[in-house]
């Protein structure tokens, strides 16, 4: 549809002198009525309605910029940003107006304990991950995998590793959630993950039939915000995760939703302030489904669910 779109819009000569154009000029000025098309697109979708009814035909103060991709961060900050417009007259401010964090906006089934991890665990989680030298890299970041690896294509539970148990630094959380959640079942495999600045994860949902029911996610060194995202009605919500809490994905939000980190370099948050992001390190705990079956009841959003007729 796009190609038909800019096909259309060059043949009614919006660039009049299209034909004096060399063919790298004319591959150029392509490019950029695509990605003209793909961002009216873009904020078509974001705001639910037609993109002649959203802007004025007529010219205004203010200018829209947005991203066309996922992430799409392309190494700016919000402060650079910033920095280029104020060299021009008029220039009053930079505001952000999607991805903002909800926090009083509940989803079903997502528990999010802030401190739960004190100062002096952090730094010692921390020294031991940054030691380790057997990191993998995976797109844009490295991981490191304890009692099962994980397949990022499928999302679902990889090989059995020589190294089941997890590693020593991990015994004070597990012994303090087994405290607050004594009928949690043991977590069989652990994944920590580095995510230099700007880089993120796709929207995405673990597995049911790989892994339990509940999945645990630590944030460390650094916050950041969080998107999910409703499966069946496609509701979007953005939850910040604090530095050093815990996160729990059960029921609905485990099996309904999907979630996801966006690719940038800065948040906005609840009281519109921008947050710019730093590096984090985030723990992952599951339990491993030994027969890979699920038994949830969610069987339309099911890999293998034991309960749908299919």
């Amino acid at each position: 549809m796009i190609e038909n779109d800019l096909s259309t819009s060059l043949s009614k000569g919006e660039n009049n002198n299209s034909s004096l154009l060399t063919r790298n000029e004319l591959r150029k000025l392509k490019k950029v009525q695509l990605k003209k098309l793909q961002a009216q697109q873009v904020i078509e979708r974001i705001e639910k309605a037609p993109f002649k009814k959203i802007f004025s035909s007529e010219p205004t103060q203010y200018l829209c910029l947005t991203n066309i991709c996922f992430g799409g961060i392309g190494g700016v900050t919000t402060e650079k940003i910033s920095n280029i417009f104020k060299s021009f007259n008029g220039y009053l401010g930079l505001k952000l107006t999607h991805g903002k964090n909800s926090d009083k906006v509940e989803i079903p089934g997502l528990i999010l304990i802030e401190d739960f991890i004190t100062v002096k665990q952090e730094k010692n989680i921390l020294q031991h991950v940054y030691s380790t030298k057997s990191w993998i890299p995976v797109q844009d970041r490295i991981v490191l995998h304890y009692g099962y690896s994980f397949n990022y294509d499928l999302n679902e539970v990889g090989t059995k590793l020589s190294n089941l148990e997890l590693p020593s630094y991990m015994n004070p959380l597990l012994e303090k959630l087994n405290k607050l959640f004594p009928s949690m079942p043991k977590f069989e495999q652990l994944t920590i993950q580095l995510y230099p600045v700007g880089t993120g994860i796709p929207p995405h949902m673990d597995h049911h039939s790989s892994f339990g029911p509940n999945v645990i996610a630590f944030s460390l060194e650094n916050p950041v915000i969080m998107e999910f995202k409703n499966l069946k009605t496609d509701k979007v919500v953005n939850i910040d995760l604090p530095r050093r809490s815990l996160m729990m994905l059960k029921d609905d939000v485990r099996y309904a939703w999907s979630h996801a980190v966006r690719a940038r370099k800065s948040d906005l948050l609840e009281n519109g302030q921008v947050r710019e992001r730093g590096q984090r390190i985030s723990l992952t705990l599951r339990t491993v489904n030994p027969d890979r079956i699920c038994k949830c009841s969610w069987p339309e959003l099911c890999d293998r669910n034991i309960n749908s007729k299919s």
